[in-house]
């Protein structure tokens, strides 16, 4: 990684400028690369040739008498089967094409005189509106709910990062070991088995000195995808940025991630790399807006277990400049409760955090980007701008690269995406345990999950943690099925990458009961 850019590209800006002042198309469309004779097949052609492991887009349609029309038909390169070879004659053209891309196939290649067969049901959920939209508002009533999570019966979340660690109490370790005087003094005690001095800085141990335990030692991403698949998971997630600002992927905006530090390497590639071998869907969670105030303890503390602004660098390395491109410095902006939903986020935070969230999106080309508690919600605000544009980028890039993606979160993460009534929305609405679920007779109209977790105790690994029992997850996961919704089930692995064996059993028996062995 050579460049850290600290600005929005051309590209975002002009997204941003389309999304909240509602430009003409002319407006976004001079940022476009492709036209609808290029990578996706001229009109009146046949389907362009397909890309390779969905990494491109289809080739030129070639010009000729096939009544198939290109422009969208253009097929995405699969990554598991291969689709059949044409054989009817639907044309005139006397050139081999090749047929249209399929769900995780290899398109077909044509006959003579002949459309090349379909490797399976079609890999885009964008249409015309979507592919040329200019504003946000031409998102929201044309996206549909992909038709792979629709037909999925589990799903997979992961909490892992630094909080690991300590594995003390929960993942949210960052904020209490400021701001609350039991976390400290358990840190600073011998019992932590953490030295009370950085060995980063020289003065007192803080949470980035976490970093080097994170090793992910034990690591093995295909044993992991092996798991999640006999587990009879449709789709995984990995917490890509919790609260704590600590990114698990190679990003270009901090020097703070699992590349360059801790593990050095690029965790959610990896993943995605030994996910998608196994044919499952990809994504990430994201919970970077957290991080504007997430260790804000109040503008008045001055002691290791609450930490505030005028705080020396002596007691406490919050506040300490050396590390603001870290920790942020946490500020007032949304109190102490860092999703407020009527907190305003400065602008740099705010274009910091579209920077991320479509790096995630486009480096890995995600199925599905789930989003944590947002708040900032204030209308007209740079975030809720910033909102609006990275959803408008997304689902844009998703036609290029024709792929069926969506978003998902808790309710108020983007505009209007309570009143989704058909599952024609920008967001799938998730309900986080299985105490906020809807009742019976109250499930949301359209699609919908759940997201809980294995443990009674903490979203992340923590020593001691217990288990729920897999019967008990079964039941949770019937229940939802039987009325439209999905489980998103929440494991937490330990710090060197190990997946403690009772979070591994529960799976299994997740997978015997829904005949994924």
């Amino acid at each position: 990684m050579n460049t850290r850019p600290r600005l929005l590209g051309a590209r975002a800006r002009t997204l941003i400028a389309c999304a909240a002042l509602g430009l003409s198309l002319a407006a976004c469309s001079s940022q476009n690369t492709a036209s609808d004779d290029s990578a996706v097949g001229g009109s009146s052609a046949t389907a362009g040739a397909s890309g390779t492991n969905n990494s491109a887009a289809g080739a030129p349609g070639t010009a000729g008498a096939s009544p198939i029309t290109g422009g969208t038909d253009g097929g995405a390169g699969g990554t598991t089967a291969s689709g059949g070879s044409g054989a009817t004659s639907e044309g005139g053209s006397a050139t081999a094409g090749a047929g249209a891309g399929g769900m995780n196939a290899i398109a077909g290649a044509g006959g003579t005189n002949a459309v090349g067969g379909n490797g399976g049901a079609p890999v885009t959920t964008c249409t015309a509106p979507i592919a040329k939209a200019a504003t946000f508002s031409d998102i929201t009533s044309d996206h549909q709910v992909p038709a792979w999570i629709k037909k999925a019966k589990l799903g997979i979340q992961i909490h892992w990062g630094l909080y690991a660690v300590p594995a003390y109490h929960n993942e949210w370790f960052f904020q209490h070991e400021y701001c609350n005087t039991s976390f400290s003094s358990w840190l600073s005690s011998s019992g932590s088995g953490f030295p009370k001095t950085s060995p980063l800085s020289g003065g007192p141990f803080g949470y980035k000195d976490f970093i080097p335990y994170f090793t992910a030692a034990k690591w093995d991403p295909a044993a992991w995808a092996k798991l999640f698949k006999n587990a009879g998971a449709t789709w995984v997630q990995l917490s890509a940025q919790h609260h704590d600002r600590f990114a698990l992927w190679d990003s270009a905006f901090t020097k703070w991630d699992a590349k360059e530090m801790g593990p050095k390497r690029d965790l959610v590639g990896d993943l995605a790399t030994a996910v998608r071998a196994e044919g499952l869907k990809f994504g990430v969670s994201n919970h970077i807006m957290y991080g504007d105030s997430f260790a804000y303890c109040g503008p008045n503390g001055t002691t290791a277990g609450n930490v505030g602004p005028k705080t020396p660098a002596t007691v406490s390395d919050l506040y300490d400049p050396r590390y603001a491109d870290f920790y942020g410095p946490p500020n007032g902006e949304c109190g102490t409760i860092a999703a407020s939903t009527s907190c305003s986020p400065n602008k740099a935070f705010c274009d910091d955090w579209l920077n991320r969230s479509l790096e995630l999106a486009e480096k890995y080309q995600l199925d599905i980007e789930w989003f944590d508690w947002d708040g900032a919600n204030v209308n007209g605000s740079a975030c809720w701008e910033n909102k609006q544009a990275f959803v408008l980028e997304y689902y844009k890039k998703a036609c290029e690269w024709g792929k069926e993606v969506t978003t998902a979160g808790k309710g108020g993460v983007f505009p209007g995406s309570d009143s989704a009534t058909d599952g024609a929305n920008v967001m799938i609405h998730d309900f986080e345990t299985a105490g906020h679920a809807p009742a019976k007779g109250q499930e949301p109209k359209s699609f919908w999950l759940v997201d809980d977790k294995v443990s009674g105790d903490s979203w992340g690994y923590i020593d001691g943690m217990t288990y729920r029992s897999a019967s008990s997850i079964i039941s949770q996961i019937d229940n939802y099925l039987a009325r439209g919704g999905v489980l998103l089930l929440n494991i937490s692995p330990m710090a060197d990458g190990t997946i403690p064996q009772q979070q591994q059993d529960i799976l299994n028996a997740i997978g015997k009961h829904l005949g994924a062995q």
